[in-house]
């Protein structure tokens, strides 16, 4: 895959530049869930349920419970992201290194909470290297994958679509930035080939490493 044109680098956050063997992400999902059984009074499973359609049509829980209007994002991610135990993240400086060695700009793209991502980053010891955090608050609480915030994002950086790399670890959120002409990576384990995703790698460091012999 040729990077000639690529001039900005998008990061996903969770699972994406720290291993999903952490569990900071379960952490977050058993949370998400807990606050929607308290919401609804319903049991966890009821509520594992209630989230697992909501992904289906909004891409979040979030997302879902703002269209109903149902929802101060404040005390959502107050609940959501308060209580984790973030010492299950460490640093990895050879990912630091190889990110900053990406000629261009690199920013963020989460579905997640701005002051959350920047905690995460502070942890990972990447606070310094991206430009900026653009979250579901930046975008109106839609998240990925409703297009509508890839396109807002282009705008915000003022740059084409094939001028960007998307680094993602759910193939699903990988296939608007596809359409908008992004080249795509799937940071994952399975070896599931999807005709939007350009590349797929076990983890992000491993992806790093060979994507830097090709351009540096």
């Amino acid at each position: 895959m040729p990077y000639s044109n690529v001039n900005t680098w998008i990061f996903d956050l969770d699972n994406t530049l720290y291993p999903s063997s952490t569990g900071l992400l379960n952490q977050i999902n058993d949370r998400i869930t807990s606050f929607v059984a308290e919401k609804y009074k319903v049991s966890h499973d009821e509520a594992f349920s209630i989230r697992k359609n909501n992904h289906g049509n909004f891409g979040t829980t979030l997302s879902a419970l703002a269209a109903e209007g149902e929802i101060c994002h404040h005390t959502y991610f107050n609940y959501i992201f308060g209580e984790l135990d973030y010492s299950v993240i460490s640093p990895c400086n050879e990912t630091k290194s190889f990110i900053e060695k990406l000629p261009g700009r690199k920013v963020i793209y989460t579905n997640g909470e701005k002051s959350y991502a920047k905690r995460v980053l502070k942890k990972l010891n990447m606070h310094d290297i991206f430009e900026e955090v653009y979250d579901v608050t930046w975008a109106d609480l839609q998240s990925k994958p409703q297009k509508s915030p890839y396109e807002k994002l282009l705008q915000e950086l003022n740059v084409a679509g094939t001028e960007c790399l998307m680094v993602e670890d759910s193939a699903m959120n990988l296939k608007p930035a596809k359409e908008l002409g992004m080249k795509t990576v799937l940071i994952h384990h399975d070896k599931i080939k999807y005709d939007f995703v350009d590349e797929q790698a076990e983890d992000v460091l491993s992806w790093l490493v060979n994507i830097n012999k090709k351009i540096n």
